[in-house]
């Protein structure tokens, strides 16, 4: 089934994002039905690395319209 409409669509050239039609449909109380199966604790490595990357995304490697895009 193709369904252009269902996912979230964004305009480049303003940064704005079309909500796509799944965002309206029901979730019926699954949502409720999710619990967390863990702490959600990351490893020291998992932070070292995302925290290395981070870096990089906001100083050389710093893309030119990265800062327009971001609200």
């Amino acid at each position: 089934m193709n369904t252009p409409e269902l996912v979230d669509e964004e305009d480049f050239s303003s940064g704005t994002i079309r909500n796509g039609s799944w965002r309206s449909i029901p979730t019926a109380g699954v949502d409720e039905l999710m619990t967390p199966l863990s702490c959600n604790n990351y490893s020291r490595n998992a932070k070292d690395l995302r925290d290395r990357y981070a870096d990089y995304f906001v100083g050389p490697g710093k893309v030119s319209w990265q800062d327009r895009m971001i609200a």
